[in-house]
């Protein structure tokens, strides 16, 4: 099967497959399988419009503002049956891909169109109101304390497993097929040392800026 997230997701036939392949392919790739097995070289589009042979039938169709975030939200759902040694590349079955495309709409309608409406309340300064609390804001209070600390929980497990990962590579560059740990280099700007050596220049580039942390008291 393959995926395109340029707005209409193209699945492979599973039984012509034999071992289902689903590639996902971000918004700007046009989605040609990439380094998945079995994929084809040509561009999704033109794998469509030339199904035979290959049996690529559109599953679905996904029109967003926001193809970046679906996709995202679509891989992490898929995770556990990325192929090793691959980005974007699944073992699904049609049903299993449909599960999650539909828990991506349902995703997007909910969390993601919330979060969007944070963000522009983020962006816009508080006005010194403090609100007097409902039944409704002492649960939501409550069920994030408790998912923190189960967040907290996942967190170290996962940290756990990740560390006993990273003293197996050792000092090599990672593990063939399962994990990549090789050293890179980038470069930073030095605040501090600029600060110190053109104190004058640094404060002439320095202004206020507004933000709104969020916390539980």
């Amino acid at each position: 099967m393959s995926v395109s997230f340029g707005g209409v997701v193209y699945v492979n036939d599973p039984v012509a497959a034999g071992a289902p392949v689903t590639a996902l392919d971000g918004p700007k790739l046009r989605g040609d399988g990439g380094d998945c097995p079995g994929a084809g070289t040509e561009p999704l589009g033109e794998r469509a419009r030339s199904a035979s042979g290959r049996g690529l039938v559109e599953l679905d169709r996904l029109e967003t503002d926001e193809p970046a975030r679906w996709e995202k939200h679509i891989h992490s759902l898929l995770e556990p049956r990325r192929l090793r040694g691959t980005r974007e590349c699944f073992r699904v079955t049609s049903e299993q891909l449909a599960e999650a495309v539909s828990a991506t709409r349902a995703w997007a309608a909910d969390d993601l169109a919330k979060e969007l409406r944070v963000a522009e309340l983020a962006a816009r300064r508080s006005d010194g109101r403090l609100l007097e609390p409902d039944s409704r804001a002492f649960e939501l209070c409550e069920e994030l304390r408790r998912l923190k600390a189960h967040e907290y929980t996942v967190k170290v497990r996962r940290l756990r497993v990740e560390n006993e990962l990273r003293l197996l590579v050792g000092t090599a560059d990672g593990i063939s097929g399962v994990a990549s740990w090789k050293t890179r280099s980038q470069r930073h700007f030095q605040q501090a040392r600029f600060k110190a050596a053109r104190a004058d220049l640094f404060e002439r580039f320095v202004e206020p800026v507004f933000y709104r942390p969020f916390r539980l008291v």
